[in-house]
């Protein structure tokens, strides 16, 4: 299974049986994925947490260039999760982490059609940083597995034929895995406890900054595009 690089029908048999004698057996279809790829939401959405890789040796290489990024702005380069108690200085290391991103220039991809239902495959970190080519579903991974090697608190938020990036600003869980209504992280919002933020507008170019991101990400989550919203998932 793990060798397998396009999903496949099968068939899954299994007998108990006594020495030579069978006891029961029972026949199911299946269908196999490959290994990079996800379901999509009508099946297993928890699964998807599984494409978070924050020890994905291209995190690494990012997360330096982000420490370099702040330290040439005069901030502290530290990437000390929420250690500082403070929503600015998350904030920062965020944007930072935005920053080492955007000098990659990536390139956009189009995923495949409902992949928030039906899953897709998903190129890793290493991947998109090597081959410069990435979904939305991409690089939403790929900031949620940075953010959580620093030790911060992402989710994954998928609306209607995209996927975007929630961040905590403080130290936080939604009341469940998962949550299928948007309103949650508009009070969230609100209360600035979170940020979500749009990732394809790092393939723009010149790539959107931190804060338009930030801005297109909120906008998406508006209360007239609740029947959009599909579901946020929290890494942690």
């Amino acid at each position: 299974l793990y060798r397998l690089t396009e999903r496949m029908r099968a068939t899954v048999t299994m007998r108990v049986m006594q020495g030579e004698t069978l006891l029961d057996s029972r026949t199911e279809d299946i269908v196999a994925l490959s290994r990079h790829e996800w379901g999509g939401s009508l099946s297993t959405p928890e699964l998807l947490a599984a494409f978070v890789t924050p020890n994905d040796p291209g995190i690494a290489d990012i997360l330096r260039e982000a420490s370099d990024k702040l330290r040439e702005a005069g901030r502290p380069p530290e990437l000390n999760g929420y250690q500082s108690q403070s929503r600015e200085k998350v904030w920062e290391i965020a944007s930072a982490i935005w920053g080492a991103v955007a000098a990659r220039r990536l390139i956009y991809a189009e995923p495949p059609a409902s992949f928030e239902k039906s899953g897709q495959k998903v190129r890793l970190p290493s991947e998109v940083l090597t081959g410069r080519l990435a979904t939305c579903l991409d690089t939403s991974v790929l900031f949620a597995a940075a953010l959580e090697q620093v030790g911060l608190q992402p989710l994954l938020c998928l609306t209607r034929g995209h996927a975007m990036v929630g961040l905590w600003l403080q130290p936080a869980t939604l009341l469940g895995v998962t949550s299928e209504d948007a309103s949650d992280l508009r009070n969230y919002v609100a209360l600035k406890e979170m940020i979500v933020f749009e990732t394809t507008v790092i393939t723009s170019e010149p790539p959107a900054t931190f804060s338009q991101a930030i801005a297109l990400g909120t906008n998406r989550i508006r209360a007239d595009l609740d029947d959009e919203f599909v579901l946020a998932l929290d890494i942690r």
